[in-house]
This record gives C-alpha cells, structure tokens and sequence, in this order.
C-alpha cells in the first residue's frame, strides 16, 4: 500500500483510502493517462482497453489534462480526448441512483476538432 494512503488514519481509513474508496479509482487513471503519454496508443492505435466505474476519474480530470498536456506539449499524433475516445470503453455499473447520472457519462465525448 503506497504511503499516501497510510497517514495517520487508522488501519480501516488507510485501506478504504487506499483501495475502493479513493485510491483505486486515482491510481487506474494515472496508469491510463501514462498509456496514453508513453505514445503506446500511437504504436497501437487498434488497441482498445476498458475502464470500470464510469471511466473512473478521467471524465472528471480530461480538462484539466488536456491544459496541462497539450498535443504541442507531448508529441503524440492525436488529443488526449481522442485517445479516450477511440481507445477506450467505459463501463457503468457502480450502482443506482444519482452515481450513473448522464451528465457524467458525457464528459468524454468527441468534441468538434476530433472528429476531422
């Protein structure tokens, strides 16, 4: 367990941190968004790859990756949008309720630019 999900919570805080609570969903994303900055979906553009739990944190953060890693920035052939869009599948089976809303789902939809 990565010492960012020990501090000084008790032994249940640091678990549920660490896994389906909070950590899970954090550390999947980021190992998404390294598949994508490591120019593998470039070598294999086929490549198709799923995500549970609503795409995890990536609909809720793409904007904020696309500020912070503009094609400019990291050479890649496309977008990061474009990559989630033709690379990636969401599922959505988290629940019931307000979780599976449709505003969420959205987020990551092609958008004008990547559809050329």
């Amino acid at each position: 367990m990565s010492a960012s999900y020990t501090g000084n919570f008790s032994s249940e805080v640091s678990f549920w941190l660490a896994t389906s609570a909070w950590g899970w969903h954090l550390e999947t994303g980021n190992a998404c968004a390294e598949v994508i900055l490591s120019g593998a979906l470039d070598r294999f553009p086929k490549l198709q790859l799923i995500l549970g739990h609503q795409g995890e944190v990536i609909p809720f953060l793409l904007p904020k990756l696309e500020m912070a890693f503009p094609q400019e920035r990291t050479g890649l052939e496309r977008q990061l949008r474009d990559y989630f869009h033709q690379n990636f599948h969401f599922t959505f089976g988290v629940g019931t309720g307000p979780r599976c809303s449709t505003p969420y789902s959205e987020r990551c939809r092609p958008t004008a630019s990547s559809r050329l």
